[in-house]
């Protein structure tokens, strides 16, 4: 965390300073981090990616178009969609805790509106699930990207979610000079679009896991609540 973003907030005691936040620094107004308010939500998050990955339901992440090229994305990705409904090993959307997940990442966007102040503020949905990302130590997304482009334009806000401290393992804004630090159970948010351009902060010593989704656009809304 940036010097300034230190003297105005203790990650561990508090919530992000919105207001404050956005005149120390407006370049970073619509970058936001807010926390669960229950992190130990983390804990049954990784049991269930641990659990699907035992299964062998892990895989790359593509990068373009359906390529695998660990020079710029090195991860273990999970897509819940891949876990099966009846298997005992799988705990179900409540008991594994991502349900509660999904209200929470539903709650943090009216807040996110409020908070930046965004006049251009329409509904969202997700049209698929969140999905888990894990790197060893020295992997991650290395080149810098954008997450809304081509067939995936509607994307409009961005969630992460980490799943553990990463010391030296967060997401850096190349526009903004800021990185954002992973600590368990921070959910970061940000505009998909081109002008937050980021990639992973590699930490060489530490795995990362992280959980992260997309609201979208909904077709035919009016572009103001």
């Amino acid at each position: 965390m940036s010097q300034t973003a230190e003297k105005l907030v203790d990650p561990q005691t508090t919530d992000w300073p919105f207001d404050e936040w956005g005149t120390a620094r407006p370049d970073l107004n619509f970058v936001r981090e807010y926390f669960l308010p229950d992190i130990s939500l983390c804990d049954k998050l990784l049991d269930l990616f641990k659990a699907g990955r035992d299964l062998g339901l892990t895989q790359p992440d593509f990068t373009g178009r359906f390529q695998v090229n660990k020079s710029i994305k090195d991860s273990e990705d999970l897509a819940v969609e891949r876990l099966p409904n009846n298997n005992p090993k799988i705990p179900g959307p409540d008991k594994s805790g991502y349900n509660a997940l999904m209200k929470e990442f539903m709650n943090f966007i009216p807040r996110y509106y409020k908070d930046t102040r965004a006049g251009w503020a329409q509904p969202l949905a997700f049209k698929s699930l969140p999905h888990f990302q894990y790197y060893k130590p020295g992997a991650g997304y290395h080149a810098w990207h954008v997450d809304a482009f081509g067939d995936v334009v509607d994307r409009h806000l961005v969630f992460l979610l980490y799943l553990n401290d990463v010391p030296g393992g967060g997401t850096e804004f190349q526009l903004q000079k800021y990185i954002c630090e992973a600590k368990k159970g921070k959910v970061l948010m940000f505009p998909a679009n081109f002008a937050y351009p980021h990639r992973s902060q590699i930490s060489q010593t530490h795995e990362k896991y992280i959980l992260t989704g997309w609201a979208c656009a909904v077709p035919g809304a009016p572009s103001r609540p």
